[in-house]
């Protein structure tokens, strides 16, 4: 069993790859493979025109997505709130079945797309593995890659728009 860490949920970590090489993926895949790889049986750029090739992206990538998921969970903490005090489906949700207490805290126009952060809601959680493979190679990039997963939501259908705002995430379009 594993260890209670920031962000339990699994949700938050349940999103689809999009595999298919941009054109910046054979370079990310090259750097990543001339930065992690055990041998040097192959130059970089062959072993990952070969990787491509082969379709063996998802397994270079599996460890690099496990461990971006593992440190985002040790390390980025959120809280939630919601711009609506009326949603039944989100006291059903969050408030204990709708037993929870409210407590309306004014954020500060100037704070939200700085410390706090809207939550986008879309169809189909769906990230291109070019973004796993920057937050590897450049450690600038990891924290929006954090932001990313933590603040991209799917739409339930059927349940209308939820407007919300997280603490410590990432920039993104507010579905309003």
């Amino acid at each position: 069993m594993r260890a209670l860490t920031l962000n339990d949920r699994d949700e938050e970590f349940r999103f689809t790859l999009d595999y298919a090489p941009s054109l910046r993926t054979h370079d990310l895949l090259c750097r990543v493979v001339a930065q992690y790889r055990t041998t040097s049986f192959l130059p970089p750029h062959l072993s990952a025109s070969l990787a491509l090739e082969n379709d063996r992206l998802k397994d270079i990538a599996r460890p690099i997505i496990e461990d971006t998921i593992e440190k985002c969970r040790r390390s980025v903490g959120i809280s939630s709130f919601s711009m609506t005090k009326t949603d039944a489906r989100l006291w059903k949700e969050y408030g204990g079945d709708g037993n929870g207490a409210c407590v309306e805290i004014d954020i500060p126009d100037h704070l939200v797309g700085q410390n706090y952060h809207r939550v986008c809601y879309v169809l189909a959680k769906v990230f291109h593995i070019d973004t796993f493979l920057e937050s590897a190679l450049f450690p600038d990039k990891i924290f929006q890659t954090y932001q990313n997963m933590l603040l991209t939501k799917t739409k339930k259908v059927g349940t209308g728009r939820r407007d919300s705002v997280h603490r410590q995430s990432a920039e993104c379009e507010p579905d309003f």
